[in-house]
């Protein structure tokens, strides 16, 4: 069972949809046969129990036959795992095309300083074609050597994710094993990407006029307002500002939600699952819960000791909403009124700090022979006792071979219970003496931090004739896992972020720096006739501005349009959230002012003079 937890009552329940079977193929049969076999047993089954192979609003129960391999991901998860594999896919994308217009970048500068020497060659009597191959061997080893530390840093990346472990509560191992298509796909994208920029400014170069280019060389050559190599700048700022945009949004989605009240306080406390053996009836289980409670309070630094069948907001969740009936509440539709409990001990809303509101908390005098009592959140009171006191008022759940009434005695504050992000339900808690079942959860607090307590609770499990469901865990950790993929999200848009900055900072200065040199001349002019530095530095640097404000606006622009795809996963924040745009853009901004000064003031530092004699 995905959630970890096999109790009876889950093995025994013909309604249960979240099984996974295990088989090994006859010699000689196919998938297709298993899978025709499959619908005639769903058939039957449909037939012997149709109440529970039909629930209302769920749909029919489906037997689904896949092979090993496309089992190892649940199918039902299978289009969301797509679904995040294309999203990486377009921010490796997006890094590639940065470096990629970075190097051509480059390789466009170095063949425009090269212009005359390609005139001369050709002027010599050298082929085209001749010329292109020269530059594009030039061109060509740079990149493979760069495709080859780039495989060497993949394997030590991959080995050193491997041997990561998730903040999960049971053992996962990420299986992140290069296969020899991927190996092939990556060289095969990288070289070609390398060929295809290398290759076209060689062809640029030689198409070049030698008269033209031979007269350049001797009075200067003209500034264009627009170049491709202004073009490839211009496209990495915009790659590079949507990556920072996207990585930002995801930063104020985390933030934002690891700043959301869900209703408890989860630090300082350390929690371990465990079941009890088949055959333990529930006075024996109710009994050897009050036995393990007292034996872990007598230990060193534990002050609060608690249970629950339910750890909310973590993986450990093992209750399913059950029908509900109050007397005197008429449902707006057909539908039937269900609700989502928990069955706890006294003193596990006060060691969450879940503040009640009115009546009292559950207590010890709430035990099994004592009235069934619940406390109740103020969405179940407002919901089914508008404008009453919800206190004495009672309710009746139906739990398929038996229902229980259950006697308010404490309104408790709304909080988040499945999802961090669900909206107000209603909810409540019973005694666990009461509502016993053999699969519960250990919850522990004291002085100190809350890992202290682990080893505590690994070793109580073999003494108490329980067995361990899922390791021992500090519970802020297991709620954590709730924000795991906003963490990844902005780890990666944040990285991706950062170098796709530093390859528009380095594109921007190369642009201004071969700027300057090709202005070298005028520069020296203006400054020998008494032109001030600050001009010429602001005259200068404003060409890579003028770039770097381009691609913001289209980077700015194309994140806002990409944000709508994700704007579901963005917890209460906009897509177009003002202080995640403002930060990017700010950054990337003064990233382009550094890398359009610096070179501006290099060149006036110059004597004058000294640039003219060389010209």
């Amino acid at each position: 069972e995905p959630g970890g937890v096999m109790n009876r009552a889950t093995r025994e329940d013909r309604a249960q949809r979240d099984f996974l079977a295990i088989g090994r193929l006859k010699q000689g049969a196919t998938i297709a046969s298993v899978r025709a076999q499959a619908e005639v047993l769903a058939d039957r089954l449909a037939r012997a129990h149709p109440s529970a192979w039909a629930q209302p609003g769920a749909g029919p129960q489906e037997l689904t036959v896949v092979s090993e391999e496309r089992s190892r991901t649940n199918p039902r998860a299978r289009a969301l795992l797509l679904t995040a594999g294309a999203f990486f896919f377009v921010v490796a994308a997006m890094i590639l095309l940065l470096a990629a217009t970075n190097v051509a970048g480059l390789y466009v500068a170095r063949a425009q300083r090269r212009r005359a020497e390609i005139a001369l060659r050709a002027s010599l009597g050298a082929s085209r074609s001749r010329i292109v191959r020269m530059l594009l061997a030039e061109g060509v080893w740079p990149g493979v050597l760069g495709t080859a530390l780039g495989l060497g840093l993949a394997f030590w990346a991959t080995h050193y994710l491997s041997t990561l472990s998730l903040p999960i509560q049971f053992p996962a191992r990420l299986d992140l094993e290069m296969s020899l298509e991927v190996l092939a796909a990556a060289c095969l994208l990288a070289l070609s990407t390398t060929l295809a920029f290398s290759l076209l400014p060689a062809i640029g170069a030689s198409r070049a006029d030698v008269g033209a280019a031979l007269k350049e060389s001797r009075v200067g050559t003209r500034r264009r307002a627009f170049s491709l190599r202004s073009g490839l700048v211009v496209v990495q700022c915009a790659t590079s500002a949507a990556l920072l945009v996207g990585a930002m949004l995801f930063v104020r989605a985390l933030s934002v939600a690891s700043a959301a009240d869900i209703g408890f306080r989860h630090d300082g406390v350390a929690v371990a699952t465990h079941e009890l053996p088949d055959g333990v009836g529930a006075a024996e289980g109710v009994q050897a819960i009050r036995e393990l409670r007292d034996r872990l309070v007598g230990r060193p630094g534990v002050d609060r000791v608690a249970f629950a069948r339910s750890l909310g907001l973590t993986l450990f969740q093992t209750l399913a909403p059950l029908p509900l009936d109050v007397q005197g509440f008429e449902p707006p539709t057909d539908a039937v009124e269900e609700i989502f409990h928990n069955a706890v001990s006294p003193g596990y809303l006060e060691m969450l700090r879940i503040p009640i509101l009115t009546g009292r908390s559950l207590e010890e005098t709430d035990d099994e022979a004592a009235t069934p009592v619940a406390v109740v959140n103020e969405t179940f009171a407002g919901r089914y006792w508008p404008q009453m006191d919800p206190i004495g008022r009672t309710f009746t759940v139906d739990r398929g071979d038996i229902e229980t009434s259950f006697t308010v005695v404490g309104v408790a504050r709304d909080g988040k219970y499945q999802d961090f992000d669900d909206d107000p339900m209603p909810y409540f808690w019973s005694s666990i003496y009461q509502d016993f079942e053999p699969h519960f959860a250990i919850a522990v607090s004291g002085d100190g931090a809350a890992r202290e307590h682990l080893p505590l609770l690994r070793e109580i499990a073999p003494r108490s004739g329980t067995v361990q469901l899922m390791p021992p865990a500090v519970l802020s950790e297991q709620v954590g896992i709730q924000y795991l993929h906003l963490r990844v999200l902005s780890r990666m848009l944040g990285w991706g972020g950062l170098f796709g900055l530093l390859l528009a900072a380095t594109g921007i200065y190369g642009i201004v720096s071969f700027a300057v040199t090709q202005r070298a001349r005028e520069v020296a002019v203006r400054l020998a006739l008494g032109a001030e530095s600050a001009h010429v530095v602001r005259s200068v640097a404003l060409d890579g501005m003028r770039l770097a404000g381009i691609g913001l606006v289209v980077g700015v622009l194309t994140a806002l349009s990409a944000a709508r795809l994700v704007g579901p996963l963005l917890y209460e924040v906009s897509t177009a959230d003002p202080s995640a745009i403002g930060v990017s853009v700010g950054v990337l901004f003064a990233v382009a002012l550094v890398a359009s000064v610096v070179p501006a003031r290099r060149i006036t530092r110059t004597d004058p003079m000294s640039t003219l004699r060389s010209e």
